[in-house]
């Protein structure tokens, strides 16, 4: 027998052994599983300050991970499971004294078989996904097998019925160069008993093959849709109502493999930070598209320290013209596990102006890898000038988030792909979408309203796009103490081959003087008509009080104008205060002072004027002596006159020795400081967990991060050892 042979079945009995031995383990029914392993040391120095270089690497890992899960319960109501997983994770690097290693491995079979009811249900299927990579003379093999059956019935009062197909093959090793496959068949329906109305159905096929290169490509999707609402005299009419139809027939038959990448050329990297991404003007930041994949383009995605920024990050190309893209590759700084690159749900939004922007699609989650560093943000393909991605940092609550306090976005790479078609190609489009409101009321003491709208969008393959609106509306009780409101429109449309008229006022007023005091006064115009229309101006004034136990404030203006029938003219000012002191239960201090002007000019150009002027200032403080200890600090202070001054500081301590137990541990601290890029972070984060049993841990933990700079020095230790065993 070869030395070959040994060590294949050698690696073959070392991937079953620890599944076999926790079978022997567990005789319940239902089982369970894990044991893991893991042990961590990372060293990584670095130096430069123009250039006294040095570099110091080591890393090395050793993680095993096991998981076995059974079912049983055949009869009634069917089940049977079986299970799968394994893990595997050795690397050992070093640098200039060379070592590099390697290894990943990952196998997860399943299979399953399920009946539930009431009223039917039924589930088949079969898993595997075995990547493997090695490095030392390299190896690489990729697998994914799917295959799925799915049926349901549920009727309540007939149809809810679900049926689903599905087989992927996805490959590599033998197959050379991958060998593709997916076919799936899909149905839906729904429909809720009448009353009110709400059909729906959902359909699909599709097949792609490959099976290197013969090419296939087949697809058609159906949507039906209709809805309905109502209510009449008592309520005084109202009407909502939807419809939708879809139809999609492609038939490609291609040779080559794959998709073709056309690479889309942006002209500017942007970003910022923002929780109101429907009208957030985006910052230039060319390290997006700088195609320096490694370094940092200042966006972290990772688990905010406490009292960090948690305001959702921003980020996007400008592509100079309306441009057709379709997908947004997201390059970050390092590799990430499954279950924190699944955390992220992605949403993506386009623009005309880079001021207001519309939500396009929400994508609970973005392929990861498996090769790379990238999340691959896969969207309907859209055809505009500005185009971003807004998602969350990491959440706290997703397991070991702790591990992640920096997942830095490095690169976008927009991209628009299409399926290679140098033999056949074949395309149908039907689409149609109606929509419509309506109420009417017309005075019951002067809510007044008749409102209509209306909407359509068909395609086939052209396009139609329509709106109308129509208005009035109104609303009252003008003391004790006070509201009033109103509102006029008009909006006729149409789209791409033009037509426009607009006409919007709105008003409002609304007071309160005590219950702890609260105010506004809206004001509002617009008037958009003919060869690309404005006018627009507005008033905001605000309130909000409640000055006592525990104090509060607010307190807003806004003013605007924008003029063009095509170029700039601008004027905006705001001015926003904040301030909120909680004396005791145990302390917290906010303020936020913000002030924002922009002019722009240009019409005439007179002096072509064009300010900026922000300034933007915060205080936090938050303190929570004992159970067990949080501090915090903060200080920020902004200006801009596009774009001067900044300082950032932060402090924080987290301590928590043991709160509950079976014994745990804590430490947290932090530290930055920024005033323009003079740098100095720092992140120390001692971790203890004992818990051994209820199902097993242990974890130690230790991390060091430091960063000072004028472009020097950086310093990252980690030190980290897990067990865990469950069952």
């Amino acid at each position: 027998m070869t030395h070959r042979g040994h060590q294949g079945r050698w690696s073959i009995a070392c991937r079953v052994f620890p599944f076999l031995f926790l079978a022997g383990l567990a005789r319940a029914e239902g089982v369970g599983g894990y044991v893991e392993f893991s042990a961590t040391h990372t060293d990584t120095y670095a130096k430069d300050a123009a250039t006294g270089i040095a570099i110091d690497q080591p890393v090395q890992s050793f993680t095993q991970a096991y998981r076995l899960d059974f079912s049983r319960s055949l009869f009634p109501n069917l089940v049977f499971a079986i299970g799968g997983s394994y893990g595997l994770v050795k690397t050992s690097t070093e640098l200039s004294g060379v070592t590099f290693d390697g290894s990943r491995s990952l196998f997860t079979p399943y299979v399953r078989l399920t009946l539930h009811t009431p009223i039917f249900g039924t589930e088949l299927a079969f898993d595997r996904r075995q990547e493997r990579f090695d490095a030392g003379s390299s190896t690489a093999k990729l697998s994914q097998d799917t295959w799925r059956a799915n049926f349901s019935w549920t009727p309540d009062e007939l149809p809810r019925t679900h049926l689903n197909f599905s087989r992927k093959n996805t490959y590599d090793a033998g197959r050379a160069g991958i060998d593709v496959v997916r076919s799936e068949v899909q149905l839906s329906s729904r429909y809720l008993a009448i009353d009110k109305l709400d059909l729906s159905y959902l359909g699909s096929l599709k097949k792609d093959q490959d099976r290197l290169n013969d090419g296939r490509v087949d697809s058609n999707f159906q949507n039906f849709r209709v809805s309905y609402g109502d209510s009449w005299l008592d309520r005084r009419l109202t009407l909502s109502t939807d419809y939708t139809v879809n139809y999609r027939n492609v038939q490609i038959t291609r040779s080559g493999t794959g998709e073709l990448i056309d690479r889309v050329v942006p002209i500017a990297g942007l970003s910022s930070i923002d929780d109101t991404p429907a009208r957030d003007p985006l910052a230039v930041n060319p390290a997006l598209i700088d195609s320096d994949r490694t370094n940092s383009a200042g966006i972290n995605l990772g688990l905010p320290v406490p009292g960090g920024e948690t305001r959702l990050r921003n980020f996007g190309v400008d592509l100079g013209f309306a441009t057709e893209i379709n997908t947004i590759v997201v390059w970050v700084d390092r590799e990430l596990p499954p279950s924190i690159a699944g955390a992220f749900s992605w949403r993506v939004y386009t623009s005309d102006d880079n001021l207001d922007w519309v939500l396009r699609q929400t994508l609970s989650s973005a392929p990861f890898g498996p090769f790379e560093n990238t999340f691959e943000v896969r969207m309907a393909s859209t055809t505009s000038r500005y185009v971003k991605l807004v998602v969350a940092p990491l959440n706290a609550g997703v397991p070991d988030a702790t591990s992640w306090p920096d997942i830095q976005v490095t690169d976008l790479d927009p991209q628009i792909r299409r399926p290679s078609s140098d033999l056949k190609f074949g395309s149908s489009r039907t689409s149609q979408v109606f929509d419509a409101d309506f109420r009417a009321l017309l005075v019951r003491k002067a809510n007044f309203y008749y409102e209509l709208s209306y909407f359509l969008a068909t395609q086939s393959p052209g396009a139609t796009i329509w709106t109308m609106s129509n208005g009035l509306s109104a609303s009252r009780a003008v003391s004790p103490i006070m509201t009033a409101a109103a509102r006029f429109l008009r909006q006729d449309s149409e789209e791409r081959a033009r037509s426009n008229v607009s006409y919007l006022f709105s008003g409002s007023l609304t007071a309160t003087p005590v219950p702890a005091f609260q105010t506004s006064t809206v004001a509002s115009y617009v008037q958009e008509q003919g060869d690309f229309g404005l006018d627009r101006a507005s008033v905001t004034l605000s309130g909000v009080a409640q000055l006592y136990r525990g104090i509060s404030s607010n307190l807003a203006f806004s003013r605007s104008r924008v003029v063009p029938k095509v170029g700039p003219i601008g004027d905006f000012f705001d001015v926003n205060f904040g301030l909120t002191l909680a004396p005791n239960t145990k302390l917290t201090v906010n303020l936020i002072v913000q002030n924002s002007q922009a002019v722009r000019e240009l019409a005439g150009q007179i002096g072509t004027r064009v300010h900026d002027d922000r300034k933007n200032a915060e205080i936090s403080v938050s303190y929570r002596p004992l159970r067990s200890l949080y501090l915090f600090g903060s200080e920020s202070w902004n200006q801009s006159s596009l774009t001067g001054s900044r300082t950032l500081r932060n402090y924080a301590l987290t301590w928590t020795p043991f709160p509950d137990g079976t014994f745990h541990m804590g430490v947290f601290y932090n530290m930055s400081y920024q005033n323009d890029l003079d740098e100095t972070q720092q992140t120390l984060v001692p971790n203890i967990r004992w818990d051994i049993t209820p199902r097993i841990y242990l974890n130690l933990s230790y991390q060091y991060l430091r960063s000072t700079s004028p472009r020097g020095i950086n310093r990252t230790e980690s030190a980290a050892a897990t067990f865990r065993a469950a069952f």
